[in-house]
């Protein structure tokens, strides 16, 4: 998809990202690719974030509702058009209209056609909300609380879409992508018996459906894999593509792993969450996860010039907020050099 330049992106307006094609993709067809894109642009131009958070939310919320005219009103449309130059009709009512549609103009009447179904009404868009839309830029963590109570807590780089409902007995619905953190709210006695469905939250992640009651976990959701992680109470995984679904107890650790189709369930004796605090933990940890990351934090590309140095490991514990230590510490584990330019950062080997 052709798009224009960086330079040209930092004089538009908020309408102007609303109606441009690759900003509407990103927003509600994000993928590696794109994301880097937007972020890299808010970092160089941050005069600009104002427009593009705008933007964001009005593409996120719009709902497209088609309107198509009947075969009736489409005839009369056409009869309108297509009337005879006699037509005593049209002369009286609609005098400029004989002069536009003259035989040395044919152009024009397709225009006239053109304009005159569009005006019908043969598409509208209706700003209707349909999401609540939260998100996080690279290198930032925030809490959001929900209409219901609950509590979720994104990690850098993630966005959260929740349903609103069209009435008061439906689900509570989100949709998750990237990391976070929910602590569910129960539903008061009084209020579950009044509207059953209500009792029921599902989470939305790439390859499942998570269902929960009042509960405590973390769902991790990106392009390499999706997993949760339940810290207290019951949720059922089920899966989208297949009959899959299990039960998870705390501790229990879930995952999807890209391009399968099987559920990998894994015992977590230590509940650790670093990400919380603010942490990057390492542990035996191959340096290509360690490069996913700091790109999932920092929004920086890494690249590698060894084909072996992806497959080392790597130990630290290491505050996110200071990335100067981080790369200190690979450089001296691993004998490297790092280099930071346009969003990039790129590991060399010195041996």
């Amino acid at each position: 998809m052709s798009r224009p330049t960086a330079q040209e992106y930092s004089q538009f307006t908020a309408e102007d990202f609303v109606i441009d094609p690759y900003f509407q993709d990103w927003v509600l067809n994000s993928n590696e690719e794109t994301t880097r894109f937007w972020h890299n642009f808010a970092s160089v131009y941050p005069r600009q974030e104002v427009h593009l958070q705008a933007a964001r939310k009005l593409v996120e919320n719009i709902r497209y509702k088609p309107y198509q005219l009947e075969t009736e009103q489409k005839g009369k449309i056409l009869k309108r058009v297509y009337q005879p130059k006699g037509s005593e009709q049209l002369r009286h009512s609609e005098p400029r209209v004989i002069q536009l549609f003259s035989s040395r103009s044919p152009w024009r009447l397709a225009a006239a056609i053109i304009t005159i179904l569009i005006v019908a009404g043969i598409a509208i868009w209706q700003l209707v909300p349909t999401h609540q839309a939260y998100r996080t830029a690279f290198g930032e963590t925030e809490s959001f609380t929900l209409s219901d109570g609950t509590v979720v807590t994104l990690n850098a780089n993630s966005s959260l879409k929740v349903r609103l409902p069209e009435d008061d007995n439906q689900p509570r619905e989100a949709w998750i992508e990237g990391e976070a953190f929910f602590e569910v709210k129960p539903l008061e006695k009084n209020q579950a018996d009044t509207y059953p469905e209500q009792k029921k939250f599902l989470v939305h992640a790439t390859g499942f459906t998570i269902e929960v009651l009042g509960t405590k976990f973390n769902v991790f959701s990106r392009e390499q894999k999706s997993e949760v992680l339940l810290t207290s109470g019951l949720v059922k995984v089920e899966s989208e593509t297949t009959s899959q679904s299990e039960i998870l107890q705390p501790g229990d650790l879930l995952s999807l792993p890209k391009d399968e189709n099987r559920f990998v369930l894994q015992r977590k004796e230590k509940i650790d969450l670093p990400w919380r605090d603010n942490f990057f933990v390492f542990e035996e940890t191959l340096l290509e996860d360690v490069a996913r990351q700091i790109q999932d934090f920092y929004g920086s590309e890494v690249r590698f010039t060894s084909a072996d140095l992806p497959q080392k490991r790597f130990t630290a514990k290491i505050p996110r907020d200071q990335p100067e230590v981080l790369i200190q510490a690979i450089e001296e584990s691993f004998n490297v050099t790092i280099t930071r330019k346009e969003g990039t950062i790129e590991i060399v080997s010195e041996q």
